[in-house]
């Protein structure tokens, strides 16, 4: 049995390991006996969307799913499947597009959507505790309603987990503010393959005592264990956001723009995107919304401000935001910025 390698631009066959075991009816008993049965999912419908990502490109063909609900479920599935040498693919929401997260054959996939729980959130430091099964968006509603939020923030986040954001380093629209999570996150736990419980759990913030084993995980995809838990930074909720659409002739004007809003906007710069032609026509045909400009262009930049200002006392922000479009003109063609979070 083989697949096709998967590297951009080629297709290289693979063979299936032959020293990987196939598993047994044995081997599901034991996993049975290990939790309940019914994360022991056989089901090749229940099995099937998780063999697969959104793009169809890649397809697994594994025949068994693990829902574990604990770290010592993780680290004995982890243990057993180490003696008996059972290949293992950790996923967590399935919302990657490059099929990292996807059995090549017949892997068994450990499933983290059972490890859920918002553990909790220390107000002195600004830190929460999760497992890795956590959504990422849950976790964002559960600190808007404290007035924090999270560092990270990306289109998948109604699905994905933020084991599988650590676990691939995920950057989000708000890299540009809050830096990757790698500068986030204050601890985790992470199982091993021998099933030794790595607990670097914590949320002192300034540690400067020993090894900072997390960093080795973070952006590891699950090569060196399975992240279990996690504490984050989190920054104070923002009570004023603004936004500016800019079109703009060629890629040269969007690098000018980021670099003269990285000066001019620091303070405030949220978020600094773009998009070209293309992505603008397919997004406003996705989402059935009138164009945002009367014709198209080659780029466009789009830029977010937010600060803890009210913006009925002081509306710093958006002066300062049409300031600075007036001061990139040269570099633009047109340029918008929505009234209101419904219009942006």
């Amino acid at each position: 049995m083989s697949q096709p390698m998967r590297l951009f631009g080629t297709t290289v066959d693979i063979v299936r390991d032959p020293n990987f075991k196939v598993i047994g009816d044995a081997d599901i008993s034991h996993f049975e006996s290990l939790m309940d049965k019914k994360q022991v999912v056989t089901d090749l419908d229940e099995i099937e969307p998780h063999n697969s990502d959104w793009t169809k490109k890649f397809v697994g063909n594994s025949k068994l799913m693990l829902k574990p609900k604990s770290d010592e479920e993780v680290a004995a599935i982890l243990k057993y499947c180490n003696q008996e040498k059972i290949a293992v693919v950790p996923q967590g929401g399935n919302t990657g597009l490059v099929g990292g997260v996807l059995p090549i054959f017949d892997e068994v996939i450990l499933n983290m959507s059972n490890m859920n729980k918002i553990i909790g959130f220390d107000e002195s430091y600004g830190i929460i505790t999760a497992q890795s099964g956590a959504i990422l968006l849950d976790m964002q509603n559960h600190l808007g309603a404290i007035g924090y939020s999270m560092p990270l923030d990306l289109g998948a986040k109604g699905s994905c987990q933020i084991g599988g954001n650590l676990s691939t380093n995920a950057g989000g629209i708000h890299f540009i503010k809050h830096n990757s999570l790698h500068a986030n996150c204050i601890g985790l736990k992470a199982v091993l393959a021998s099933g030794e419980i790595l607990d670097n759990i914590t949320t002192l913030r300034k540690d400067n005592t020993g090894y900072d084993l997390k960093h080795l995980f973070i952006g590891a995809e699950g090569t060196l264990g399975v992240i279990t838990e996690c504490a984050i930074l989190c920054p104070p909720q923002p009570k004023s956001k603004q936004l500016a659409i800019l079109a703009c002739e060629s890629f040269e004007d969007v690098v000018e723009i980021l670099k003269k809003a990285k000066i001019q906007l620091s303070d405030i710069l949220q978020a600094c995107e773009f998009m070209d032609a293309d992505s603008m026509n397919v997004t406003v045909d996705q989402m059935k919304k009138d164009k945002v400009f009367d014709q198209s262009y080659p780029f466009y930049s789009i830029i977010e401000v937010a600060s803890n200002n009210d913006p009925e006392v002081v509306p710093e922000d958006s002066e300062r935001l049409l300031e600075f479009i007036e001061q990139v003109s040269e570099h633009i063609h047109d340029g918008i910025v929505p009234q209101g979070e419904s219009q942006a």
